[in-house]
């Protein structure tokens, strides 16, 4: 079994409490989406990265984005995805099917978190860490 992880889309107002927290290893293998119920008679169009006011659309195909009809869920593989430490925010675009209708979107968000960062642990002065030997400088 190939492990993937689990994202809820929502309304943009509930994303506070859908953002999910991820080890950077974790994403791996890409993301599961749990679309709304009424999502099964959608296709997804575009995905929009919103972070930080970017505003970029993604580009995706077939090998990296995968919806299961009719069911309500979409596989978005991580090479699409930002894996950059922080918050992260996506716009999902769907388009009935068959299109005679309105489109629609709902909203996904992650944070990564790394174990290991590139920056080293600066220790603050006068909080009570040893004071520098001269071999220190």
């Amino acid at each position: 079994m190939i492990p993937y992880s689990l994202l809820i889309a929502c309304e943009y107002d509930k994303i506070n409490i859908n953002t999910k927290i991820f080890n950077k290893d974790a994403l791996a293998s890409g993301v599961w989406v749990n679309l709304p119920a009424y999502f099964s008679s959608f296709a997804l169009s575009k995905i929009v990265d919103i972070s930080k006011q970017k505003y970029e659309e993604v580009e995706f195909d077939a090998d990296t984005v995968m919806q299961d009809y009719p069911h309500p869920w979409v596989r978005i593989d991580a090479s699409i995805l930002d894996l950059v430490s922080g918050m992260h925010i996506y716009k999902l675009v769907f388009e009935p099917i068959p299109k005679n209708g309105a489109s629609d979107a709902v909203y996904i968000a992650y944070i990564i978190q790394d174990d290991n960062p590139e920056t080293l642990y600066v220790y603050m002065p006068d909080r009570g860490n040893p004071p520098k030997t001269e071999e220190e400088g």
